[in-house]
């Protein structure tokens, strides 16, 4: 994700933004004590910030834990990056803060990804297209999925925290919508700015699995089982 990164804003450009990125490290359960030790020092090689929580947070609760560490404020906005997250398209980051210093009102700002952008296309997903600082972006008319995100950290407090559905993984789009919407604020897709899915393809097969069957089938979901992907793994035998 950062080499992607570097590749659109080298650091030799002007707009060097890797000390402004923190890793959070997740306590990926498979060989965790060598990706653990990777990921301390691709942030110190990279100049990145690095978070430790402890254990595994979960995806939005790493992300509320990240927001308090950090001491970010009201005024703040915050992009959520994954692992498997890029974008290589030059301006999208100054495209996020356009919109969000453009409308108060929005909460979240998302890049368009490969499958909502079929979404939209085939009109399985409606959206209200407008124009918000300078930038062409939907308004959606219903839940939708999202991920390479810019966040207002008033508006998340206004709602009390980035919500999830699940435990640890999964579900946050649902509940951010109507969260949001309860309280007039809205979220919206830049429509020219698409995400590079091709990291997607580098997830090991384990953590596809737990992905699949969390949102499909949920077979694993036996009585003690809260969503971890560590005690998924644990259910198949792999740790």
């Amino acid at each position: 994700m950062l080499e992607k990164f570097i590749q659109t804003y080298p650091p030799d450009s002007g707009k060097n933004w890797l000390p402004h990125i923190t890793i959070v490290d997740a306590h990926y359960p498979l060989s965790n004590e060598r990706i653990g030790s990777t990921i301390r020092e691709v942030a110190i090689d990279y100049g990145c910030n690095y978070l430790n929580p402890g254990q595994d947070l979960g995806s939005a609760q790493s992300q509320n834990w990240a927001v308090k560490e950090l001491g970010l404020t009201e005024d703040d906005l915050w992009i959520n990056l994954d692992p498997d997250s890029a974008c290589t398209m030059p301006g999208w980051i100054e495209a996020l803060e356009d919109v969000m210093a453009a409308d108060k009102l929005c909460a979240i700002a998302s890049l368009t990804n490969p499958v909502v952008w079929e979404r939209f296309r085939f009109l399985e997903c409606r959206i209200e297209e407008r124009t918000i600082g300078g930038h062409r972006v939907g308004v959606p008319l219903t839940e939708q999925q999202w991920n390479m995100s810019c966040y207002r950290v008033s508006a998340l407090n206004t709602v009390g925290s980035l919500l999830q559905g699940n435990a640890f993984y999964g579900d946050v789009e649902v509940p951010m919508y109507r969260a949001i919407r309860n309280f007039g604020w809205y979220n919206c897709y830049l429509l020219d700015f698409i995400e590079d899915y091709s990291l997607k393809v580098l997830e090991d097969k384990e953590f596809r699995l737990f992905k699949m069957a969390q949102a499909h089938n949920r077979k694993f979901d036996v009585k003690h089982f809260t969503g971890k992907f560590h005690e998924y793994c644990e259910e198949q035998g792999w740790i």
